[in-house]
């Protein structure tokens, strides 16, 4: 199997001797080789003026969002009530059922400061630095909160600063979740001990595989959740999440690891997350000369890289960032466009290392599609549905012991051999997208045997 780092290594090798080959022949350079990604990246940051509408839901949300490709983070709430919706990409409910199998909520961090109820509400997003500014503003009261997903580890990062006149009185709350939830059976625990709060849910009942994740959050010289923060001062939050496909206990190595946490740490989690967005933004990038164009094409790529990089988990319809259970069409991964789509951009991009994920869902199918394609149409081949999940997951099976469809799905015969396929027969050949554009953008041998199989 393909190993991604030396994959993008070898890939950046060729695509840097290709490039310096090319500016090497030119007589005239010209003014763009001299320039860096920063140049043009640095001049768009995402903009919120007021508190999003449509966060917590279970479709797209209007929040800001942060993520490093595993642990994802959207900011709802108010100024004066701020609620972080916390979730991970490889946290599903996982077992082949219709409407039974999704991406799930986490938890949420909240921050009460009743001094800044009403107050001025903005949130800058830097894109090139993947770093998010808060700041509230109220009369003599004012809070800058600069905040961060680790691009290198799952942690959750923060700085909160009063720039204003009086001490500001709050607190801040991991909570599991609440009305988000969907009515599954799971298991929920919260416990706060002094400056440390940790919470974890898992689904291991009536599930084929079982799922756990947990987070952990650090409140720096404080002794309980509530903060009295004098102006001119500085509160550090750090906050760790991991899941059991990453740890053996979850709950135990997030709050082990933002125990370690010093204070001093900060200054060197700042830099390497900077350091990683910096490469990441150097793979290449354009100018355009329409900022509008420009804008948009940056801010696509910056949500692909805080949400698509855990192989095994790439992220489903509606990104990391989900709030609210059931998401609409299971939050999965469509086969007949969506999973598809957002990847379209990203090799011509050279950003490899996020599309890679875009594959193992489809391949970790192929022995149920095989199936499939064998009790439906009595042939060797892959018949894939409009929906799958990850680890071999079907979203949409209504097989014996499964959820039920629709009454008009089954009287319109989209049900074949259990599975919702809408009379597509294309699905698979339509997955060959991504995975063809891989092969001819990279050579890589290794990749080319892990997807020739499927092919």
């Amino acid at each position: 199997m393909a190993n991604p780092g030396e994959m993008t290594n070898r890939t950046l090798s060729l695509l840097v001797t290709l490039f310096c080959i090319s500016c090497g022949c030119s007589a005239d350079r010209g003014w763009f080789y001299y320039r860096k990604a920063a140049d043009v990246v640095q001049n768009y940051k995402l903009v919120f003026k007021e508190p999003p509408k449509k966060t917590p839901g279970n479709v797209s949300v209007d929040a800001p969002l942060m993520g490093n490709g595993s642990f994802g983070v959207a900011i709802g709430g108010d100024s004066g009530h701020l609620l972080f919706y916390l979730a991970r990409n490889d946290f599903w409910r996982l077992i082949s059922s219709y409407n039974e199998s999704f991406p799930c909520v986490l938890g949420k961090l909240e921050v009460k400061i009743p001094a800044l109820k009403g107050a001025d509400y903005l949130i800058e997003q830097d894109l090139y630095t993947g770093t998010s500014l808060l700041t509230f503003t109220k009369d003599d009261h004012c809070l800058e909160i600069k905040t961060y997903v680790h691009a290198n580890e799952d942690l959750l990062l923060m700085e909160l600063e009063n720039r204003g006149s009086y001490t500001l009185v709050g607190e801040m709350n991991l909570l599991t979740p609440g009305d988000e939830i969907a009515g599954f059976p799971c298991t929920m625990s919260r416990e706060v001990d002094g400056d440390l709060q940790w919470i974890s849910r898992q689904f291991d009942r009536e599930v084929d595989i079982p799922t756990k994740a947990a987070c952990a959050l650090r409140m720096f010289d404080v002794s309980s959740p509530r903060f009295y923060l004098g102006a001119g001062k500085t509160l550090y939050v750090a906050g760790g999440s991991s899941s059991n496909f990453k740890t053996d206990d979850c709950t135990d190595s997030v709050v082990k690891r933002v125990k370690d946490i010093k204070k001093h740490d900060f200054i060197d989690f700042l830099d390497a997350h900077e350091e990683w967005w910096a490469r990441y933004w150097n793979k290449s990038f354009v100018m355009l000369g329409d900022p509008v164009l420009e804008k948009a094409y940056y801010r696509a790529l910056y949500t692909m890289g805080s949400a698509s990089r855990d192989l095994h988990f790439p992220p489903g319809i509606f990104g990391t960032w989900i709030t609210g259970e059931r998401p609409e069409w299971n939050g999965d991964y469509h086969l007949n466009y969506n999973h598809q789509a957002p990847y379209y951009g990203l090799f011509s991009a050279n950003r490899i290392e996020q599309a890679l994920p875009y594959n193992y869902p489809i391949i970790a199918m192929s022995d149920r599609a095989r199936r499939y394609a064998k009790e439906y149409f009595g042939i060797d081949g892959i018949y894939m549905p409009v929906g799958i999940g990850p680890r071999g997951i079907d979203t949409t099976y209504s097989g014996p012991g499964a959820g039920r469809p629709r009454q008009f799905y089954l009287d319109h015969g989209f049900v074949d051999a259990g599975a919702l396929c809408f009379h597509q027969r294309s699905n698979a050949l339509h997955c060959i997208n991504n995975m063809a554009m891989l092969c001819y953008y990279t050579y890589d041998r290794e990749y080319i045997e892990l997807v020739y199989p499927f092919i």
